[in-house]
């Protein structure tokens, strides 16, 4: 895990999975400041680009699952 201002990223030890999310607790991405927001683009960018080297990847799936309906699982603690 690298923690950054406003982002952190975990990732799966069993597959190339990376779940980037904010520190702050919130319900859903429009409720992030635009700090926040660049923050864990940024971080999302970083992550990707170890990951391609890493599993030597041409191409990654960046996603964001924001509300149930979405698919989100990551229950958000308040």
């Amino acid at each position: 895990m690298c923690n950054r201002v406003f982002s952190a990223e975990f990732f799966n030890r069993t597959s190339s999975d990376v779940l980037v999310c904010p520190l702050r607790p919130v319900e859903r991405f429009v409720d992030l400041q635009p700090d926040e927001v660049s923050d864990l683009f940024s971080t999302a960018q970083r992550v990707a680009q170890l990951l391609e080297k890493h599993l030597n990847a041409t191409s990654l799936t960046i996603a964001i699952q924001d509300g149930p309906e979405a698919g989100q699982t990551v229950k958000v603690r308040t």
